[in-house]
């Protein structure tokens, strides 16, 4: 499936033609005009979620080029790459130009004491590179010390041939960390309210909590469900308030939100800051986004509410005030959903208890593109 990424504020193994960019970073040359290695950034780019097995693989992506210039006549031979981190798990790899790196295939599940991989990229002649992704699972358990380190290194030699061993070279690229989010459920960075990971171009699914499943003490939830695209995504859940319980505000004339806020990100992980939107001309794809609320938060009305009389609010270009909430989404129908107008396309409250004391309600979402909900 096509998708395509418009500016606003992202199986293994398969190859993805993309832009250039994220944030430069640590390059190292043979010599003056010999192979240039640059580790080009990770994503999310400043901290992970801990897996939540079963149900919710967690990823990291690193970002590497390896590239013997155009200003170097000579044909560099036997190229290897080597990736490593600290607890994490390799999960795979996305080419970025189109030229495989040869690196091994990963078919699921993860085997987390796999904690390197070595891409037999072999032979680069001049002005030839290979750009890829570095996918790597994050452990189930993690605290607010615990970071992901990850090491590259690379081997080649020059010479006139493939099989040359002449003039044998190796390089450490500079180690870099990215924090790991704690395994608690509760808090600013707990489960149940923040979940960060990137997906491969096969797509796939996250969620808060367990499942994305409500109770009382866990009075809202939102998973995502991403179907196979042409790019990687860098993806975030983040739900406001994250520290304080919420509190019901006058969202539209007549009408009170319960205040439970859905931020959704969905980012081309090739690029800086570029939302994913998801091509208008597949009517089939869409992001299928899942909203749950618990009878808890529900019978703060009075009368408690049937399904239908409680409305989502969408906006396409969230801020963190709680109170910018948008406009009411629509049901689905033929002209929807389009790029910053979802839909709803089903409501349940068979989870919900004869007494009304206990279950859910949820609402099921299509589409085009990511933004905040707001219930």
């Amino acid at each position: 499936m096509n998708a395509m990424a418009s500016k606003r504020s992202r199986s293994l193994g398969a190859v993805l033609i993309a832009a250039s960019a994220w944030l430069s970073g640590s390059v190292w040359a043979a010599n003056s005009s010999g192979l240039e290695i640059q580790f080009k950034g990770v994503q999310p780019s400043d901290s992970v979620s801990v897996s939540r097995l079963p149900g919710l693989p967690v990823n990291v992506a690193y970002r590497i080029l390896v590239r013997n210039p155009v200003t170097n006549p000579n044909t560099i031979n036997q190229v290897v790459f080597t990736g490593s981190t600290y607890v994490a798990g390799y999960a795979g790899f996305v080419s970025l130009d189109g030229s495989s790196p040869n690196c091994p295939v990963v078919v699921p599940p993860v085997n987390m004491s796999v904690t390197s991989v070595s891409c037999q990229i072999g032979q680069l002649r001049s002005g030839d590179s290979r750009e890829f992704f570095l996918l790597f699972q994050t452990p189930n358990v993690g605290t607010l010390e615990t970071k992901i380190k990850f090491d590259g290194h690379t081997q080649f030699s020059m010479g006139g041939s493939s099989s040359s061993t002449a003039s044998t070279y190796d390089k450490d690229l500079d180690p870099v960390y990215i924090d790991l989010t704690t395994s608690v459920p509760d808090g600013p960075n707990g489960y149940n309210k923040k979940v960060k990971t990137v997906l491969s171009t096969d797509g796939g699914t996250f969620f808060t909590g367990i499942g994305g499943t409500v109770n009382p003490n866990n009075q809202w939830s939102a998973k995502v469900a991403i179907p196979a695209t042409s790019v990687v995504t860098n993806n975030e859940i983040h739900l406001l308030p994250d520290d304080l319980p919420p509190t019901s505000f006058t969202c539209a004339p007549g009408y009170y939100c319960y205040g439970l806020s859905s931020h959704i990100s969905i980012l081309d992980a090739s690029q800086v800051d570029v939302k994913l939107v998801l091509d208008p001309d597949q009517t089939n794809s869409y992001l299928t986004i899942t909203l749950r609320q618990d009878a808890s938060s529900l019978a703060l009305k009075n009368p408690f509410p049937a399904i239908g009389d409680i409305k989502i609010f969408y906006n396409a270009a969230p801020t963190l005030d709680i109170a910018d909430v948008g406009t009411v989404v629509l049901d689905c129908s033929p002209a929807l959903p389009t790029a910053g107008h979802p839909c709803i396309f089903g409501r349940d409250a068979s989870n919900l208890s004869k007494n009304k004391k206990s279950g859910y309600y949820e609402w099921t979402i299509h589409a085009k593109d990511n933004g905040k909900y707001t219930q």
